[in-house]
């Protein structure tokens, strides 16, 4: 799922669009400031949502992720910082 048809099922405004989708990217690149490179090695993806957070949501936040060189594998399970 998109993050524009997330928030058209919710009912949400273009505004509250524009919003949402910069409150994720910000997330992003929150959690990607705290990541080091290891040295290739992977860790697993509870480390990054310590709490219990939306599945849709999440999906956006790890494509994000994506985006920043972090690397996802196993079903998202996992991941490595690439660079």
């Amino acid at each position: 799922m998109t993050i524009c048809r997330y928030c058209f099922k919710k009912g949400m405004t273009i505004d509250e669009y524009e919003n949402f989708a910069n409150n994720i990217k910000l997330t992003a690149k929150a959690i990607r400031t705290t990541l080091n490179y290891n040295n290739g090695m992977y860790f697993e993806t509870k480390d990054i949502f310590n709490c219990d957070i939306n599945i849709d949501i999440k999906g956006f936040i790890i494509n994000e992720l994506k985006n920043l060189d972090i690397e996802f594998i196993e079903d998202y399970k996992m991941y490595r910082v690439v660079s």
